[in-house]
């Protein structure tokens, strides 16, 4: 990005010490975030049962399919994540990935093609990538609240990611330009309703 390859980008973690200093990070805006499934009715999932969900290989959706887990890189963002979200993840995940039999994908959209591939797939994902990708995929309930629009936005909902905008030094007018319709009443409205609020200008 310093390099001028791209204008901008979007993250899902903050900028720490260790990253470029020219780059500027804003909050741009906020989604659930959860666990889906190519099941089709993949039920609910008590928040501190998830983790004895994922940990065994024998676990099973309600309909008899075998609950069959991707894991994500062990820097990425939804890792880090989904560690905080539920008790016991952290130890879990580092476990899970003695297995050999667990796939990891490596970027968001290897995550979608996966786990839409895989019967009885079982991954972290925002609502944002869902909805907005039209992905053939249904979201575990936890402790009987989905991870809706609604419901996250009330509160009832818990779990959600930060997506940040990240952008070098440089000026770009055409950036700036895209910048301010993805800020404006529209751009904040089409993001709505692919399951994403927009953070504060």
């Amino acid at each position: 990005m310093t390099a001028g390859a791209i204008d901008f980008s979007f993250s899902g973690r903050a900028l720490t010490a260790a990253d470029e200093p020219t780059l500027t990070v804003k909050l741009f805006a906020r989604t659930p975030f959860g666990l889906a499934s190519a099941a089709a009715h993949p039920g609910n999932l008590n928040s501190s049962d998830v983790a004895d969900f994922v940990a065994p290989a024998n676990s099973v959706w309600p309909d008899g399919t075998p609950a069959r887990l991707i894991l994500r890189p062990k820097t990425d963002s939804d890792t880090h994540l989904l560690a905080r979200s539920f008790p016991n993840m952290a130890d879990v995940i580092d476990k899970l990935r003695s297995r050999p039999e667990i796939p990891v994908a490596v970027t968001d959209q290897d995550n979608a093609i996966l786990a839409e591939k895989l019967a009885g797939s079982l991954t972290a994902m925002t609502l944002l990538q869902l909805q907005s990708e039209r992905l053939r995929l249904s979201f575990v309930t936890i402790d009987g609240v989905a991870p809706t629009l609604d419901n996250f936005e009330s509160g009832t909902y818990r779990y959600g990611k930060d997506i940040y905008l990240v952008t070098p030094s440089r000026t770009s007018l055409a950036r700036d330009r895209f910048i301010a319709f993805l800020r404006s009443e529209q751009g904040r409205a089409i993001l709505r309703a692919n399951g994403g609020l927009a953070a504060p200008p």
